[in-house]
């Protein structure tokens, strides 16, 4: 199991109704106070760190008392980043996104929070009820199908996203420790793409990556997305109190252009 990321005394330790151990609060070995707010799972031995959210002092509950954390996203998607991947180099494995950098600059903390989730492709929201959630990109078993039976007679509209988004070779910038902690750059193609569409270019900051492999896997996500999800579909649904959540994958069934036949 991973250790507590700030090991305290004297600190509180409260069972929630879904079982985690919220604890908060006490002393480190310096006796200094730890502000930090940690959510523990026993039934895989994972921490989360809560505080920069939840804290009433240092945290946005500070300005924003009302505020409801949904922990239960913050805890998946902390167990999806800390996933074991292969590595860029087919030599062993990594965790799949990592974060470490420093914050030297003032942000707003909604700010600051929108971008180290997008860091590693995830959106905070509010869901509209007072809860803040936080969803990652990836695949998960769809919930809902949409036909031309559920939408309005308007129908489904589609639309493309422009080819100079089809970015077909990716440069990513990384903090390389084995350079003494300076920026590095690491470049990834899609050759087909290039000899059919010309080289697109992307230029971009793995933020919080020290790794070669791991920012060569953030480049190539970016490539296949941008060639992959290319067709937009915009459509209003009969269905009654029906919430579509950001990053939620839904079915959709159009006979006209084939799908779900």
């Amino acid at each position: 199991s991973k250790a507590e990321a700030a090991p305290r005394a004297s600190h509180t330790a409260t069972l929630l109704p879904d079982g985690k151990v919220l604890v908060a609060g006490g002393y480190d070995s310096a006796l200094n106070a730890i502000g930090a707010v940690e959510l523990f799972d026993s039934t895989v031995g994972r921490w989360i760190e809560a505080g920069p959210l939840n804290h009433p002092r240092y945290g946005m509950r500070r300005y924003a008392p009302s505020l409801n954390i949904y922990t239960q996203d913050f805890y998946d998607v902390g167990v999806y980043c800390d996933q074991a991947v292969q590595n860029s180099f087919g030599s062993g494995e990594e965790k799949r996104y990592t974060m470490n950098l420093l914050l030297a600059e003032n942000q707003g903390g909604w700010e600051t929070l929108e971008n180290l989730a997008g860091a590693f492709d995830s959106v905070l929201y509010d869901d509209g009820e007072g809860n803040i959630r936080l969803k990652v990109d990836r695949w998960v078993e769809p919930r809902l199908l949409f036909t031309p039976e559920t939408v309005t007679a308007e129908g489904f509209n589609y639309s493309f996203t422009d080819v100079t988004t089809w970015y077909n070779s990716a440069t990513v910038s990384f903090t390389n420790p084995e350079r003494g902690w300076q920026e590095s750059r690491v470049k990834v193609i899609n050759q087909d793409a290039i000899d059919q569409n010309g080289e697109i270019p992307l230029d971009f900051v793995a933020v919080g990556c020290i790794s070669e492999s791991e920012a060569t896997r953030r480049a190539k996500a970016r490539l296949l997305t941008a060639n992959n999800e290319k067709t937009i579909v915009s459509f209003t649904t009969t269905r009654l109190g029906l919430v579509v959540d950001p990053l939620e994958i839904i079915y959709l069934a159009d006979p006209l252009l084939g799908w779900g036949k």
